[in-house]
């Protein structure tokens, strides 16, 4: 028996659990969604990259760490947008409370919901309910909707790894440099042993860290905050760290966020290992 295709224009269904861990099984079928929808590469990364940040919001803030609590993605392509929702029943969102990062100041958290705006070309906010919050994202297809602005162009609105751990990451020394590079993606789940092993080196001396990011396909606001805050340690000991071998979606991450000009960064891991004076 033959299944019959989905509508496209009816909405594609996900229910992931509080957990950072669960976050890459989410990733993985919004791509698959997004893809059967004709949505380009481009923007496809984005809106994984939105989704997930508002995900990781109801996990930390809404859910306040607890685990086994449920969260609703959704996705519909309509000929001229793509509507995406994310709906959680925990503690509702505040936008009173809410405070934009100064970008200029070399911001470690509150990249999140900085970084949904500047993706998607309307978000709102529904908190007018018994419990939760739903956030609706609108994304243009290209040609249509207010603007046709390029993600780049801001989109929107304003040691070895241990068992169990999310991440491989590699340290190696070449001369006074630290080498690390992490496999995997570098998100809310591997965030916290990301700075864990940063900010270990940095304690045991290694102040001149170099972080490869070529095996890293995908980075969070969580991720970009555990090298953040390192950065900022190793640069007190008189240090610093440095990033090589972007991939595109994570160097456009990092141009959205302005960090591209914060952090020294370079095409490949030699060239890196020249320049450093």
């Amino acid at each position: 028996m033959t299944r019959p295709e989905r509508d496209p224009a009816a909405p594609g269904r996900f229910t992931l659990s509080s957990e950072a861990q669960d976050l890459a099984r989410l990733r993985e079928w919004l791509r698959a969604e997004m893809a059967g929808l004709g949505v380009e590469r481009e923007t496809r990364a984005a809106l994984v990259l939105a989704v997930g940040e508002l995900c990781a919001n109801s996990i930390e803030h809404a859910y306040e760490g607890r685990g086994g609590q449920p969260i609703h993605v959704s996705i519909q392509g309509l000929e001229d947008r793509l509507v995406l929702e994310v709906e959680d029943f925990g503690r509702a969102f505040d936008a009173a409370r809410y405070v934009a990062p100064d970008l200029d100041a070399l911001p470690d958290h509150g990249l999140g919901i900085h970084l949904v705006h500047r993706i998607a070309d309307s978000v709102s906010v529904d908190t007018r309910r018994e419990r939760g919050t739903r956030w609706t994202l609108v994304k243009y297809r290209p040609g249509h909707g207010p603007a046709d602005r390029s993600i780049a162009d801001g989109g929107g609105a304003p040691p070895p790894a241990r068992s169990g751990e999310a991440m491989d990451i590699e340290v190696t020394r070449s001369g006074a440099i630290t080498v690390v590079v992490p496999k995997g993606d570098l998100d809310m789940a591997a965030a916290d042993q990301m700075k864990r092993v940063l900010s270990g080196l940095v304690n045991e001396g290694a102040v001149k860290l170099l972080v490869d990011l070529g095996n890293v396909s995908y980075i969070d606001s969580s991720g970009m905050g555990a090298l953040v805050a390192t950065l900022k340690v190793a640069r007190a000991a008189g240090g610093d760290l440095h990033l090589c071998a972007l991939q595109d979606d994570v160097r456009a991450i990092f141009e959205m966020t302005r960090l591209i000009k914060a952090i020294t960064n370079h095409a490949t891991r030699g060239e890196a290992l020249a320049a450093w004076v």
